[in-house]
């Protein structure tokens, strides 16, 4: 559960839509949708700093979307910490999951020793469509 200082009305109904969101990526504009939809009034400038806010206290993971145009925000589960893995999007659903194996840990390596580049786990994702989405058995 996400627990962050002083909890206001607007706070408390962004970080149940937050925690709602599990592994699906989300945006500011949907999130500020939700809040009016909800009859919670809060300027989106205040939203934009209350997401940073949680990205830079390891709460939420910040990507660009597959258009690249506009910044994508996911929950961390604390039980699942995303500093020490890659992640592959659903590009239909939205669905992020978790890379957590040993080719995915090679594939680091093989990077940073044969092309010299160090990848940020947090920010990494890679982009598809999953199984479910792709109607496959």
């Amino acid at each position: 559960m996400l627990t962050v200082g002083y909890k206001t009305k607007g706070k408390q109904a962004i970080i149940d839509y937050i925690e709602s969101q599990g592994n699906k990526s989300f945006t500011v504009k949907q999130l500020f949708y939700h809040l009016q939809k909800n009859s919670i009034d809060l300027n989106i400038s205040t939203l934009y700093r209350f997401l940073n806010k949680l990205e830079e206290e390891k709460f939420l993971i910040k990507h660009i979307n597959k258009s690249g145009k506009e910044a994508c925000f996911q929950y961390i589960n604390k039980n699942e910490a995303c500093f020490d893995h890659l992640h592959i999007q659903c590009i239909k659903c939205s669905q992020t999951l978790h890379l957590d194996c040993e080719y995915m840990h090679r594939l680091y390596d093989h990077i940073l020793n044969e092309h010299g580049f160090k990848l940020k786990y947090e920010k990494s994702i890679l982009y598809g469509t999953c199984k479910k989405c792709s109607n496959l058995p």
